[in-house]
């Protein structure tokens, strides 16, 4: 074995039998390998981390993506990642019950169908492609142009 695989795998012991100490500690994500995911701590610290039940590893990868802080503690599975660190605004709801977001774009995609609903009306797309508006009266407004097109039109 060469000295720098010696090295690198001593390394990779030594990151194994780590501890972070008591307490939880605010940590980033540095690599992730299989289940396993380098850490290093504000102290400067690097363990190997697993997740804890519960973690999405999804929500962990978008830590290291972007470099967000996450919380890890000690578990008898050793140093184990616990939860992120939410430094910016999340989808709420105000005081008077709206919801309201904005971006460049939103995709809302989903496997079977997606389904719209306020009151007793409801837009309604199913994977077959079939788009259902449901209620008692349309409006539609547009200031220069209504365009249909299709192989078949039916008008009752």
């Amino acid at each position: 074995m060469t000295k720098t695989a010696t090295l690198a795998r001593r390394e990779r012991e030594r990151e194994r039998a780590a501890t972070l100490g008591p307490g939880v500690h605010l940590a980033t994500v540095e690599m992730r390998a299989g289940d396993t995911y380098r850490i290093r701590t504000t102290a400067g610290a690097r363990l190997a981390a697993v997740l804890a039940d519960g973690v999405e590893p999804a929500l962990i990868d978008d830590c290291l993506r972007h470099g967000r802080m996450i919380l890890a503690c000690d578990t008898e599975r050793g140093p184990t990642i616990v939860g992120a660190v939410q430094t910016t605004r999340s989808v709420g709801v105000d005081e008077d019950g709206a919801l309201a977001f904005a971006a460049k774009s939103i995709r809302l995609k989903a496997e079977q169908t997606l389904r719209i609903e306020a009151g007793p009306i409801a837009i309604t797309v199913d994977k077959a492609g079939v788009l259902r508006l449901q209620g008692d009266k349309m409006t539609i407004d547009m200031g220069t142009l209504i365009r249909l097109v299709s192989t078949r039109v039916e008008l009752p």
